[in-house]
Order: C-alpha cells, then structure tokens, then sequence
C-alpha cells in the first residue's frame, strides 16, 4: 500500500508556503536570453513532483521561459499539449476558403485555396515567443491541381500569405501537387531568400499525423509523420538544418497559411486536431504563477529517476525586448510517497 504525504489542494502562496520547496534558484537579470540562461542540474526526493511556482516581485514586468527536464524527457512545458479553439486566431479569408470549427481542438477545412491567394489564420503571441516548442496536427489533402501549395504549421514575424523568397526567416509545413507526387514539405526561408528543405511523397485522401519542434537554441527544426492519432507509429521524419534556426525567437504561429507566390492552382483538403505547446510564460506582473501538474501531469520520482534539468531565462519586458528589469525566484515542490 502506498500512502501520500499530501500538498495543499488550494494552490495559493499562503496556503503553500516558501520554506516547504525542494528546489530554490534566482533567475538574475543577466540570464537574459538562451545562451546566458541559468542552468541547474539536481536531484529532487523520492515522491511526486507536484507544483512550480515562479515569484517575481510586484512592478516586474519581465517575459520569462523555462523548461524542465526528468533525465533527458522534457516535462515542463507541459507533456499534454494544449488544444486550440475557434476564437484564438485572427482569420484573414476574404475568399471564403476556410470554414472553422472547435471539435478536439481547432479544426481547419480549406477549400480550393488557390496559390496565388490571401487566406490565413495567425495568432500573436508577442515578440520572441517560440524558441522551444512542439506543434501537432493531422493533415490531409482532399483535392490538388498540379502546383497547388498550402503552408500549414508556420512560424513568422510578420503577417501575411507566404510569397516565397520575399517571405524571409519564414518556417513551416506545406502540402503541394507536382503533376506526379502528392508531397509534405518541411521549409525554412532564410533571412538571406535561400531555401532550405527536406520532402516525403505522401497518398491523396490519407490522414498524415504531423509533429514539428525545435529545442531552444538548436540549429536543427524536425518533423516526425505518423500514421495515427496517438502518434505511436512513424511514416517518415526528417530534419532542416541552418545556423539562423537557434536564434530565431518567431512571433505568430499560423496554423494554415496560404501561398500566394505560384499560379492560380487549387488543393483541398484540412488540418485537424491541432495542438500546441511552448515555454513562455508571458506579461508577469508581480504575481504568483502556479503551475497546477493536474491527474495527468504527476511525475513520479524514483531512485533512478530523481535527477532534473532545468533552464531559466528571461526574455524581457511587454513593451521592448531589451528591458529585464527584474530577477525572479524559482520553485519546485514535491509530494513525498512512501511505501510500507
């Protein structure tokens, strides 16, 4: 039998207080970017790791990133990504391409999206926001005419269709028709113009289950395919490799983007089910941010699996990217389990 030396169910810093942490660290002001980010390596006890408090005194207007790892998994952001909904986007359809709906996360049907046309949908997430982040969706084309093409999963700081070469530090999937092969693209413009890219032929009418990440600071971008919902057995993956990829710290995130840089040529078809997950942690205002692990997030510590990773860093404040006004305090907290 297993018995739980329980934490307090009401998740408030009085009800939680500070001397109760298994893990302390201060995030100074100078970790100020990935590269000068406070790394901490250390073995929590043997229980469930429970909570995450992030303090920063009142008046601190600071972004702040973190992620955690147990061994060499990554568990914070959060393992059970977030669904999207119908109203977190900005729809730009004047065509009427795209009909939405909010079925298990955000679903996108677009219908005879042209590659010359102007049809998107983005959400801003505010300035340097993705470094480190995965990104799921089922993907599938209904319908292509020879040089169609639709970008889908794309990261970008400006707002728009794709257009190519002139759509520079631009990152996404895309699904297009040659004439001979249906195919899914992994594309990276870079700021120079250049293309760099990698492809799988893929069937009409197939649902293709897509995971783009990236690591913060990585030179490399992946893009793991499956065969089904649970993501468990893998079509294809490959990988785009370029030096501007570990600095690039990208804005909006658009779940289906037109291009408008080919001909007149039309694809059908939707991406499903989509599904986000990214570090940051925006616009502190000198609260305290718990992070409630929920039935689904506990993660058991054993004996073999107690040590962690952690990375901290700030990204600076609202209104310039420049400006990190404050240190901020660092907390994990564990339920001990004994066994009898």
């Amino acid at each position: 039998m297993v018995s739980v030396i329980d934490l307090p169910d009401n998740y408030t810093f009085g009800n939680n207080p500070l001397e109760t942490y298994d893990i302390h660290t201060v995030v100074p002001i100078a970790a100020n970017s990935w590269a000068n980010r406070n790394g901490l390596v250390f073995n929590l006890p043997i229980g469930i790791l429970r909570r995450v408090l992030i303090y920063v005194t009142p008046g601190c207007q600071n972004r702040v990133r973190t992620n955690l790892f147990q061994g060499t998994t990554q568990i914070l952001p959060f393992t059970n990504l977030a669904p999207f909904a119908y109203n977190d986007f900005t729809e730009v359809d004047a065509l009427g391409r795209l009909t939405l709906t909010s079925i298990a996360g955000l679903n996108i049907t677009f219908t005879g999206m042209l590659a010359t046309d102007t049809s998107y949908l983005y959400k801003d997430y505010a300035t340097g926001s993705f470094d480190s982040w995965e990104v799921r969706a089922d993907v599938k084309i209904t319908a292509a005419v020879a040089g169609s093409r639709v970008h889908v999963l794309s990261f970008w700081n400006s707002i728009g269709p794709m257009a190519g070469a002139g759509s520079t530090s631009h990152l996404s999937a895309y699904l297009t028709y040659d004439g001979a092969n249906y195919k899914i693209y992994l594309n990276y413009i870079t700021a120079g113009g250049a293309t760099v890219a990698s492809s799988v032929n893929v069937a009409l009418g197939t649902d293709y289950y897509l995971k783009l990440w990236h690591t913060a600071g990585s030179t490399v971008v992946h893009l793991d395919i499956y065969y089904g919902p649970d993501y468990a057995t893998m079509f294809a993956s490959f990988t785009i490799t370029h030096a501007e990829l570990a600095t690039n710290y990208y804005r909006y995130f658009y779940p289906i983007q037109s291009y408008s840089g080919g001909a007149a040529n039309a694809m059908s078809g939707y991406v499903k089910g989509l599904w986000l997950n990214s570090p940051s942690i925006t616009y502190l205002t000198g609260e305290d941010y718990w992070f409630d692990t929920r039935e689904n997030f506990f993660q058991y510590i054993t004996a073999s699996t107690n040590q962690f990773t952690i990375n901290l860093w700030n990204i600076g404040a609202v209104s310039a990217d420049v400006y990190y006004d404050h240190p901020f305090d660092y907390y994990l907290f564990v339920e001990r389990v004994t066994v009898p």
